[in-house]
């Protein structure tokens, strides 16, 4: 639940920096401060995570935000453009399917790639790659389901 708070604030407020300035505001003020304490706790420490083009935020945050203390990626690595992974200061820890076939952006190949990458930045890390899914394979909704069958992957 707090993090469903957090999430909306941040999303409010725009980016992370005006969240946590935000949210030391909230702790100046003493009428404020009891409503939103549990929202300037959690932010003493944020953890991202994303999935398709939001996992690959999420990575790029890991190179671009340094308020960023930890990520988890569902299939998406930024393109090169964006943020390179080798420059990563948060612990990322990276999911991947077999049968993605999104070339250059989540398939197989790409995830290797990004953990050769993630090796050159020192940073503690994890890539899981799981044989037999699909694109999406963590959207269980009706929607995803119906799709994954039409396309042979369920």
């Amino acid at each position: 639940m707090i993090i469903v708070i957090t999430i909306r604030r941040l999303i409010l407020l725009g980016n992370f920096k005006d969240c946590i300035s935000k949210s030391q505001e909230f702790e100046n003020d003493s009428k404020q401060s009891n409503k939103y304490a549990e929202v300037a706790v959690i932010l003493q420490q944020v953890g991202m995570t994303g999935f398709c083009i939001g996992g690959a935020l999420s990575i790029a945050s890991s190179v671009l935000v340094p308020e960023v203390d930890a990520v988890v990626s569902f299939y998406g690595v930024p393109s090169p453009e964006l943020a390179d992974p080798a420059q990563a200061k948060a612990p990322i820890q990276a999911h991947f399917v077999e049968l993605d076939n999104i070339v250059g952006f989540s398939d197989v190949m790409t995830a290797k790639a990004l953990e050769e990458k993630l090796k050159a930045s020192g940073i503690p890390y994890e890539v899981h790659i799981y044989p037999g899914n699909a694109h999406a394979f963590m959207n269980m909704s009706p929607e995803s389901i119906k799709e994954e069958e039409g396309l042979g992957n369920a």
